[in-house]
């Protein structure tokens, strides 16, 4: 769950920059920060998938289970 809102705060700090450098003009950091944040919401995504799918709370409890 922490993972998900590491990348979850990074996607959104990067699209607030790519807003403001997209009213301002500046089009290569534009394009970087769209990059960022599109790599911060795809593992946002993924990180959040895995959270409500419930894989990693079945590996813990086998886990524990075998210890």
């Amino acid at each position: 769950m922490k993972t998900h809102k590491h990348w979850a705060v990074g996607a959104l700090a990067c699209m607030v920059a790519t807003f403001y450098t997209g009213f301002r003009g500046k089009m290569k950091e534009h394009k970087i920060f769209a990059i960022g944040a599109m790599g911060c919401m795809l593992f946002s995504v993924l990180s959040g998938y895995k959270m409500i799918s419930g894989k990693g709370a079945v590996k813990k409890s086998e886990e524990v289970e075998k210890n």
